[in-house]
């Protein structure tokens, strides 16, 4: 769980992906296992797109600013992704990889209960 910072892999990642998204036509993550491992949510809960930033925060997984910023990334830029018909640049692309990639390590680690990462 967070203890007053979270990991720096985590947050450059996080840089990252905001950066590449200033850009006009300039990719989302995921913390859903370690919220079914650490609480009674279900994967039903998680219909709903930014509950899982929002949760990510009430667990104690990361701090409210980075939750925040997470899902901000994920509504200023999932209109012109789902919809809009824009497509994500190499950058973009590449951001979002690092990003998704920094926050599963980071929770992987946090999990106390094994068996809920199917990755290799």
């Amino acid at each position: 769980m967070s203890n007053g910072s979270d990991p720096a892999a985590v947050l450059a990642a996080l840089d990252r992906a905001q950066d590449a998204f200033e850009m006009v036509g300039r990719g989302r993550t995921a913390f859903e296992a370690y919220a079914l491992a650490m609480t009674n949510d279900t994967l039903q809960d998680f219909q709903d797109h930014q509950f899982s930033y929002e949760r990510a925060h009430q667990i104690g997984l990361f701090e409210r600013e980075t939750a925040e910023a997470m899902k901000d990334l994920y509504s200023e830029n999932r209109t012109e992704s789902y919809y809009g018909g824009g497509r994500p640049t190499q950058e973009q692309a590449e951001a979002m990889t690092d990003l998704a990639s920094a926050v599963h390590q980071f929770a992987v680690s946090q999990i106390r209960e094994g068996g809920v990462c199917l990755c290799d």
